[in-house]
């Protein structure tokens, strides 16, 4: 399945038998993972790509076209209009899953848990996510950000 992901969404045939790891952190990166060069708030995945990051990653693909010549970099055009039909894909979640948000400045963490208790209540498949962990299949996961990357 993963191997015509890649052509499906990027125009890109990946083997996915030697996919090990997505990321689009740089520090993140293991041998055999493909690595997405985005843009993020003070600079650009590709400010991270050099010839160690691209001798690891089994593939970088990017929104920008790179200065460092790599066999298996690839500039994406639109790769973040892209990317989210992928994840979905890749992750095997359904378009149909609900995802919502709390932005305030009190009673976030509040909402958030009392929402998730109500959703639960109704036999709801609910994950919780913030400033006091991660809830996931009724298990507290300690959490580092209380926003989650994309990936």
């Amino acid at each position: 399945m993963k191997k015509s992901i890649f052509l499906k969404f990027f125009g890109k045939e990946i083997k996915s038998s030697q996919i090990r790891h997505i990321c689009d952190n740089s520090k993140k990166i293991t041998p055999n993972s493909i690595f997405f060069a985005r843009q993020g708030v003070n600079g650009h995945g590709n400010d991270f790509v050099d010839h160690k990051l691209a001798n690891t990653a089994r593939a970088i693909l990017s929104s920008k076209k790179q200065k460092v010549h790599a066999k298996n970099f690839y500039y994406i055009k639109n790769l973040e209009i892209k990317l989210l039909g992928f994840l979905y894909e890749y992750w095997n979640i359904s378009i149909n899953t609900k995802f919502f948000g709390i932005t305030g400045t009190n009673g976030k963490t509040t909402t958030a848990f009392i929402l998730y208790q109500l959703l639960k209540s109704q036999g709801k498949n609910v994950i919780y996510i913030g400033t006091i962990g991660a809830i996931i299949n009724s298990r507290w996961h300690k959490v580092i950000n209380t926003t989650p990357g994309l990936f």
